[in-house]
């Protein structure tokens, strides 16, 4: 979500399109600091993907992620007899051609949410 007074005019918010995306678009690494590891997710290129942008979004918008699914297709157990065909989302911000160079830079939050059913 937006936070500043004034709508984004820099490094816009992009979302792809889960069912565009395929579980051999995720590139994986890990990072260790010490003995605490963490696992990262990034996506590979593909002429498949299909990505939405939010330019200029307002302080009074949000805008809803839903970044893991464990009935998606992808990792659903056998004994889900309903799947959703989105299993993760991609998301990302961007250098937006045409942005003047004195364009103010986003001011966002992003709050994250585990819900268990």
């Amino acid at each position: 979500r937006n936070i500043s007074a004034v709508p984004v005019q820099r490094t816009p918010v992009a979302l792809c399109d889960g069912r565009t995306a395929s579980l051999d678009d995720i590139v994986t690494f890990q990072a260790r600091v010490r003995r605490h590891s963490k696992e990262y997710y990034f996506s590979a290129f593909s002429d498949k993907h299909e990505w939405f942008y939010f330019p200029h979004a307002q302080r009074d918008e949000a805008i809803l992620v839903k970044n893991w699914d464990s009935w998606g297709e992808a990792f659903a157990r056998k004994a889900v007899k309903e799947t959703v065909p989105t299993t993760f989302a991609f998301h990302t911000a961007f250098e937006q051609a045409g942005t003047r160079s004195d364009a103010p830079h986003r001011e966002s939050m992003e709050v994250r949410l585990v819900a268990f059913f």
